[in-house]
């Protein structure tokens, strides 16, 4: 049993012949040809016409057929029926019509010939069937698909079957014998309290989706081999009395016309236009596809407008959401004038943008014809878009954003349908080039992963989506005799690798969520995101595009990912939190406020104000490269033409034992500094840097760090004594050092200074601070 969108995955356990499993959904797109059969008679007698009662302005059949055909999980959706009124309505609402025979049409006729005429009058052969209940209103496509990736996914089933669990437990169940006299149904379960009663299942009545070999050999679902499917109360209503339609019915309405749960009746209609060339790749695709799933929960109706190119190509997951085209040869004016033109004759006001090809004057023309226009909004281009949302880490608002316009930022509001998955031993890894393959956009980095596998006990897959990419690889001698080569997937793709090397994209946030390691690089101009911003989810393995041109750069962080394995992921799970892929969801729910004309939600972006020392975290950790590496403090440290790179720093920040700060006015860094703990030939000693974050530091935030930094050292570690170095001609610096108490240093303290800084030589000073 799994309750829908329940948060984990545990191990299968056998209960009276039901396969329990407690499960979150997996996609797997492991395709079936399934059938959909809905028996429909027409002769109910405690409530006339029931499936074809109405529920929010539709008949009940009708709104079960959507949900099969939505769901895109049967070739072909068919309805048992021997009455020509439900016909007529089931074949409107684009189903197929067997009309049964009245052998089979008494309320006494068991279920199984119904579904075994229906499928012998297709005169198909079909893989799978799926048994859905006609009045099953409140059923969804997505808990079809689930239903069907269950079957898919495990060889050895033969049902799954939807299933709500017992509201007061059967066990406390009373029996009363012809006097009246009460006894226990299950006199042991007297004391139990009743959360430690074994749960109890009944069939929900919405669907079961079986094997046709199953169906066939009249096997029952309650006996064979059959994972049930867990759905709430209020989602499995039996409907035998007037009182259960209406109350049905009642509910109906609630559910899905109140904005609480934002589902329209009628629904609106959203426009969502996605790209797909070289530049943008299949991941402008992929993430419109999930939000469309979303606003779909919602109760929008999403259109996917794509462009013609995608048109030919197999998407590698499952579209979610009516699909048109458009040329890719429109400059933006005839793009936006297509647009609205198809959003008006599907009844779209809402037009979402997920397309590089598009900008400004695009989203001006729509809001022109009267569009609402939101934009997903990863090169900070959009103007006039009423709603703006980008999930770049610690992304600020735009300032050509209209004043009116609302703005969601970072990666809280990542769009994604990737699961969250746990860290996984070291040791396989998988390398990719994002969806068009553009491995030959980085060939030094290509041969720094080719050296780097040949040292190391890697098993290295490459994931090649076109024969291109796999020839250009193979050309270029990278394929080892060992590696394995595989076409795109979807879904957890990440999932069965704990190093990722691939494209600063889409991607990059799925491998984070599915418990992997990142090396990311840029392939295209649109990826082109410092390292600063990385830093803000914990990926501390961004190579920045000079860097990516350096064969001897990458090995070096390729081989320091292998080697701090543990630690790099232990920033990831501390900075990531908000990475929880509830994205979509945020997103949809936010398009819903704005289209209702309800307050929008904000993230809080309070400057801050006055002079504050922090200490440094690892988002901190590129900037303060920069300082270490700034002319002025070069020009007075032991080396002075040392140019410190990323593996250096990012090795210096996790391997030592250096307390780092800044120190700030008004959010702005002031200085860097840091102080450590040394000890040589027995004595204890304390030793610092600072480096001033702007070619003209304040005297006055200098003189603070120092002093502050004097007070802290002084409680932590009082018997130590401090030292340093300093180059003669510093006279700021020598001056500043004899305000902080020191002095000359004497032999021990210089023999320690010349062995914590083996640069130093008759151009420096050595001065000390005794203890406090």
């Amino acid at each position: 049993m799994s309750r829908a969108n329940a948060p984990k995955r545990s191990r299968r356990t056998q209960t009276s012949g039901v396969a329990l499993i407690m499960s979150d959904k997996k996609e797997l797109h492991l395709r079936m040809r399934s059938i959909a059969i809905i028996p429909a008679r027409g002769g109910s007698k405690r409530i006339p016409r029931k499936n074809i009662a109405p529920f929010g302005g539709r008949p009940a059949i009708a709104r079960v057929i959507d949900a099969a055909l939505a769901s895109k999980v049967f070739e072909t959706v068919v309805v048992s029926t021997d009455d020509d009124e439900i016909a007529t309505v089931a074949r409107r609402a684009g189903a197929q019509i067997v009309m049964r025979p009245p052998e089979l049409s008494g309320d006494m006729t068991p279920m199984n010939p119904v579904i075994l005429h229906a499928y012998e009058q297709m005169g198909a052969d079909y893989d799978a069937i799926g048994l859905i209940f006609a009045t099953a209103v409140f059923l969804t496509p997505e808990l079809l698909r689930d239903a069907s990736d269950r079957l898919a996914e495990d060889a050895d089933l033969d049902y799954v079957l939807t299933l709500r669990r017992f509201e007061t437990p059967p066990q406390r169940g009373l029996l009363c014998d012809e006097a009246g006299r009460v006894s226990m149904c299950d006199p042991s379960s007297l004391t139990t309290r009743t959360q430690d009663l074994t749960p109890i299942y009944r069939d929900a009545g919405m669907t079961t989706i079986g094997r046709t070999r199953a169906w066939l050999s009249g096997s029952h679902s309650f006996t064979a081999r059959t994972f049930g499917l867990e759905v709430d109360a209020l989602s499995a209503i039996d409907i035998d009395e007037p009182e259960d339609l209406a109350f049905a019915q009642a509910l109906f309405e609630q559910r899905f016309s109140t904005r609480s749960t934002t589902r329209q009746s009628p629904p609106q209609t959203v426009i969502l236009r996605a790209d797909f060339f070289p530049g943008s790749g299949v991941g402008h695709v992929k993430r419109s596809n999930v939000l469309a799933k979303a606003l779909a929960n919602k109760g929008f109706r999403p259109i996917l407008l794509l462009d013609a190119a995608a048109r030919p190509m197999g998407f590698p997951f499952e579209t979610s959401a009516a699909i048109r085209f458009l040329s890719a040869d429109l400059d933006e004016t005839a793009d936006a004038a297509e647009t609205v033109a198809i959003a008006r004759a599907d009844g779209a006001s809402l037009v979402i943008r997920d397309s590089y090809r598009v900008g400004g004057i695009w989203e001006d023309d729509l809001t022109r014809a009267g569009m609402t226009v939101a934009a997903i909004d990863d090169l900070g281009d959009s103007k006039s878009a009423q709603l703006s949302i980008t999930f770049t880490p610690g992304a600020k608002r735009p300032s050509n954003l209209e004043d009116t316009a609302h703005f969601l930022g970072g990666e809280a509001y990542m769009i994604t349908d990737s699961p969250l998955l746990p860290a996984r031993p070291r040791g396989r890894v998988l390398v990719h080039a994002g969806g068009t393959g553009g491995f030959d956009k980085v060939p030094a980095v290509i041969d720094a992963i080719t050296q780097v596998t040949s040292k190391r006990d890697w098993d290295l897959t490459w994931l090649c989506p076109t024969p291109e990419s796999a020839s250009w690889l193979k050309t270029r001698n990278a394929i080892g005799k060992n590696d394995t080569v595989e076409t795109w997937r979807s879904g957890a793709v990440w999932k069965d690798h704990d190093l990722i090397i691939g494209p600063a994209s889409t991607s990059l946030y799925e491998t984070i969520m599915q418990g992997a390691l990142p090396v990311s690089f840029p392939i295209s101009d649109t990826q082109g995101e410092p390292r600063d911003t990385w830093l803000n989810l914990g990926h501390a393995l961004h190579i920045e595009a000079e860097e990516a041109k350096d064969q001897s750069f990458v090995e070096r962080l390729l081989n320091f990912a292998d080697e701090e394995h543990t630690p790099l992921r232990h920033l990831l799970t501390t900075y990531s939190k908000a990475l929880d892929g509830k994205g979509a969801d945020r997103v949809a729910q936010a398009l819903a406020d704005l289209m209702n004309g309800s307050p929008v939600p904000q993230p809080s972006n309070a400057p801050t104000t006055g002079t504050h020392i922090r200490p440094c975290t690892i988002a901190d950790a590129e900037r303060f490269r920069s300082a270490r590496n700034a002319p002025l403090v070069r020009n007075v440290s032991t080396d002075p033409n040392h140019i410190i790179d990323w593996p250096e720093h990012l090795a210096w920040w996790l391997k030592t034992d250096a307390e780092r700060f800044v120190i700030e006015t008004d959010g702005q860094p002031e200085a860097y500094f840091w102080h450590r703990p040394r000890s040589h030939d027995g004595r204890n000693y304390m030793t610092a840097g600072w480096f001033p974050a702007t070619d003209q530091p304040s005297l006055a935030a200098t003189l603070r760090l120092l002093q502050w930094q004097h007070e802290r050292t002084a409680q932590t570690h009082p018997d130590h004594i401090w030292v340093a170095t300093i180059e003669a001609t510093n006279k700021p610096g020598i001056a500043l050092d004899k305000r902080m108490g020191f002095r000359e240093a004497g032999p021990a303290a210089q023999a320690a200074a010349k062995a914590f800084w083996p640069g130093t030589d008759k151009r420096f000073l050595i001065f000390e601070k005794p203890a406090a």
